[in-house]
Order: structure tokens, then sequence, then C-alpha cells
């Protein structure tokens, strides 16, 4: 809803400004009202909805399709992963953004990786910085800082790999995204007008290490099924978050390191998250978005490298995301404000 309500806010001018639950994490994370409010303005807000999903899933399709082509022929069959990942479907079916996120990360990527840049250990630099490709690739990864803020987590194995392989363009290059971020963030602060409903502080979404886990835990929900699954799916999170971590053992080199770094750093937000996003099977789930891609491509370049049970697992969850909204999750209600 607030992606919605900022770009009817952005897009037309007879909408009252709203009053958001926290200004300043909402705003900073402008990028999907941007892409959907302009087609959603032009073909209708009652349709906002249905826009969003089909926006969302194009640009995970054209990921798809990225990565795909990033993939050794052995490999590519672990785009079809991606292609029906539960949390990239999560997220969609919630109009939230961390599929988007993850679709053009992975989308910048594949294009720096046209102009010569290699998500690799190789200690060389081959980036053409000419190359529309690259240039392209600077433009989009600028983009997908304004859409979530853990975008940076994607940006990481790039910067890092550039200052292994001493390259000042490639550094000077990583650092753009970073400092339109930091620059919309200095923007979003100026341009606050009310702090919100119930304005948190980023700090406020941390704890201490599995705290978060361990306090969502409720013995009592296993007095009937639904809850009882809905208790276990806590569980199955843990297990992938587990799983996910195991795979650092093939961390034994900086650039090894680097490659692994979104994957080190979503770990690390998970084993720190708070109560409220244990305590929900949406929010703690879609954290692992960026882990498929991620893990596929680290599966390409890293040598007897296995993974299975990280795969397996997210089909594990695709099978559970379809039973729980067929038979947990019921039709919710709801409004189209401002029609």
């Amino acid at each position: 809803q607030f992606f919605y309500l900022i770009a009817r806010d952005l897009f037309d001018p007879s909408f009252d400004e709203p009053v958001l639950d926290t200004y300043r994490m909402r705003m900073g994370r402008i990028g999907m009202s941007l892409l959907v409010g302009l087609p959603a303005s032009l073909l209708g807000w009652q349709s906002y909805g249905l826009i969003a999903f089909a926006i969302l899933q194009l640009v995970h399709i054209l990921a798809f399709l990225s990565l795909r082509s990033m993939l050794s022929e052995k490999n590519r069959y672990l785009a079809l992963f991606f292609l029906f990942s539960p949390f990239s479907y999560n997220s969609s079916l919630l109009l939230v953004s961390d599929s988007l996120m993850v679709a053009v990360a992975v989308l910048g990527l594949a294009m720096l990786e046209k102009g010569g840049f290699r998500f690799s250990t190789d200690g060389e630099d081959r980036t053409d910085y000419r190359s529309r490709w690259t240039i392209g690739a600077t433009l989009l990864l600028c983009f997908l800082v304004t859409i979530r803020d853990t975008a940076l987590f994607a940006l990481a194995p790039i910067g890092l790999l550039f200052l292994y392989r001493k390259s000042l363009r490639g550094v000077i290059l990583a650092a753009l995204p970073v400092l339109v971020f930091l620059a919309w963030m200095a923007a979003v602060r100026l341009l606050e007008t009310h702090p919100g409903s119930n304005p948190v502080h980023y700090d406020a979404k941390l704890g201490g290490p599995m705290v978060g886990f361990f306090q969502s835990l409720n013995g009592e929900a296993f007095a009937s099924i639904k809850d009882a699954a809905r208790e276990m799916s806590k569980y199955l999170n843990l297990l992938y978050l587990l799983i996910m971590v195991s795979t650092f053992f093939y961390i034994r080199s900086l650039p090894t390191a680097a490659l692994f770094s979104p994957l080190v750093f979503t770990a690390a937000l998970s084993v720190f998250s708070v109560v409220e996003y244990w305590a929900t099977f949406d929010n703690v789930n879609r954290m692992f978005t960026l882990s498929i891609p991620i893990m596929a491509l680290l599966r390409d370049r890293i040598p007897n490298m296995r993974s299975h049970g990280l795969f397996l697992l997210s089909v594990v969850f695709l099978l559970l995301l379809a039973v729980r909204l067929v038979w947990l999750k019921p039709a919710m209600a709801f409004t189209t404000i401002g029609l």
C-alpha cells in the first residue's frame, strides 16, 4: 500500500500527500513507485495492482533470461530455480519490491558482463568502460539503489572485485550507485514534511543474534493444523539460513569472499533481525530473494561447489507457497484509495 500511495503522490497532482508510517524508510524505496506509477497514471489507478504485478513478472522473466545467458551450458538449468523462485513469487504476490530489486540487480550484472566485467575469481579487469553495456549497467545500478536499501548487498561483489583487481575506474563505477543512494537518502531527509505515523529507525529492525527467531517461537500454535503449519515455516526458514551459511565453507580467498558477499550480508541481516520479521513468514522469507541467482552464479563460477540442499529447499518452499495460498491464507478485502 505504501508503494501505491507514493506512486499516487508522484504522478497524481490532485492526490493529497499521504502520511506514511515511516517517511524516510518508505521514500528511500521510491524506485518501484517510479516504475509502476507512470503506466498506472496513464491506464487508471483502479488497475494499479494488476499493472504492478504484470511489471514485476515482466522484469523477473527478463532477469531469468539474462541469468540463463550468464551461465555455462551445463548449468543453465539452474536459472529455472530463479524463474520459479518462491521468494520472488512471494514478493510479487504482495506487490512489494524485493523481487524487483533482485531482478534489476541480475539485469545490471548481466549488462556489466556483456561490457567485459567478470563475476569470477579472475584477477584481471577486462571491463570496457566505453561500452554501451557498461554505461547502461551503471545507470541501471543507480536506479537499483532507489528500490531497496538492501540493493547495496548486490553491489558489494562488484565493488570488491574491482578493488581486488586494482581498477580505479571500476571502483569509481561501483561507487556511483552508492553515491546516488547517499544523495537520495539526504534528499529524503530534506523533503520530509511529516516523520510518519509510526517512525522507526533502521537500528530498531536489528537485535541480538537469533534473538528474534527465539522470541517468535510459540508452542501454543500447535493446537491446530493451520497454526502448526505457520509455526513450522519458521524452522524451514531457519534451515534455509543454515544451509546457506554452510556454503561459506567454499570461501578460501579474497575474490571468493567477494563473490559470496551478498549471501554473507543476507545471512547477517537474517541472524540479527528482530521478532517482527521472524514471526511473519512473508518478512523473513523475502530476505532470501537474492540468494537464488547469486547461488546459481556461484555454482557456475566456483569449481566443485555443491549447494543441492539450497535449491531443493527452494522447491519445497514453492510447493508450500502454493499450499499456503490455497489453504492457509484467506483472501483479504481491499479498497483503492482516491478513486
